[in-house]
């Protein structure tokens, strides 16, 4: 269906979507299209609330965070006390900034007037903070590791807020301060300067990297990183990914043009929610392994149960 820009009705013409609909049109034919991969989403998330709930967002005994967690006074300086526990805290961040993220695109999915890449913008946001929080909750890595990754992204963060303006630019520069002081402290060796990165302690990878490690990419083809730039290309305005839902030209009878944009899809949107739902479970069941809560009963089922749907 083509959808004119403006108060016209829109213009209907033969395309491979029956369940695309106007964007001030919610029908029920789109609603059921829709529903299944919808409420896989929102499953996984009521699920992955009621886990947190019953470990009480701690970390397990017998965790790799708990072994973590006991020895945090060995890295304690400047940049505070408990700098693991602030680390677990960063990553829960991230997780709950990707799960509204996930729960504003199942909302806008059913709103009035919702145009795709306004749900593309979103989708890419819940994917990049699931990708960090991935890096950072990777439970291998080990406690050094862990906070050089986290020390890293605040470094990051200082870089970015001190662009902000001049007060801002100050608290960055003494946070930075007390980092830098603490690592030297502990016998860390910042990397070799490069122009227009701030200092870091790792390398730091970009959200395209993350994504394809977030969605097991094997390779530059895999789904996460292509995904990734389409999401970004809608998000940043790059022409080519605005333009794949503009199905024509249409002659309007008052004689303008008027563009018929494809608007918000059953197809686009069925996909876009099975990624979110793999891209959820990869990061949570790095974060809950590293907890010591990836058995919790709730969140297996939620995740089998949602997989299945899809």
């Amino acid at each position: 269906m083509n959808c004119p820009i403006g108060d016209g009705e829109p213009t209907v013409s033969l395309v491979n979507e029956p369940l695309t609909m106007k964007s001030f049109d919610r029908s029920s034919e789109f609603q059921r299209a829709i529903a299944q991969s919808r409420t896989s989403v929102i499953t996984l998330l009521d699920a992955a609330e009621a886990a947190r709930f019953n470990f009480s967002h701690r970390p397990a005994d017998d965790s790799l965070a708990a072994r973590e967690r006991s020895g945090q006074a060995a890295f304690a300086g400047e940049w505070g006390e408990e700098p693991i526990d602030d680390c677990r805290m960063i990553i829960s961040m991230l997780m709950s900034a990707a799960e509204f993220h996930m729960w504003g695109f199942c909302d806008l999915v059913m709103a009035e007037k919702t145009g795709p890449n306004t749900l593309d913008v979103l989708a890419r946001a819940a994917i990049e903070n699931l990708a960090r929080a991935l890096w950072l909750s990777e439970p291998s890595i080990g406690a050094t590791e862990r906070l050089k990754r986290m020390q890293t992204e605040r470094l990051y963060s200082a870089a970015e807020e001190a662009k902000l303006d001049a007060e801002r630019r100050r608290d960055a520069e003494e946070r930075k301060q007390r980092i830098l002081a603490t690592a030297a402290a502990l016998g860390w060796k910042s990397l070799k300067s490069e122009k227009g990165r701030p200092k870091r302690f790792v390398v730091r990878p970009q959200a395209t990297e993350l994504a394809g490690q977030l969605m097991l990419d094997v390779d530059d083809r895999g789904l996460g990183k292509f995904l990734y730039r389409l999401l970004s290309a809608s998000t940043h305005g790059t022409t080519y990914a605005l333009a794949r839902f503009i199905h024509a030209i249409d002659d309007h009878p008052e004689g303008r043009d008027d563009l018929g944009v494809l608007a918000v899809s059953s197809t686009e949107v069925n996909l876009l929610s099975s990624a979110l739902v793999f891209a959820y479970i990869s990061a949570m069941r790095s974060w809950l392994l590293y907890l010591g809560w990836n058995d919790d009963p709730t969140w297996q089922k939620a995740q089998a149960n949602s997989l299945g749907a899809l």
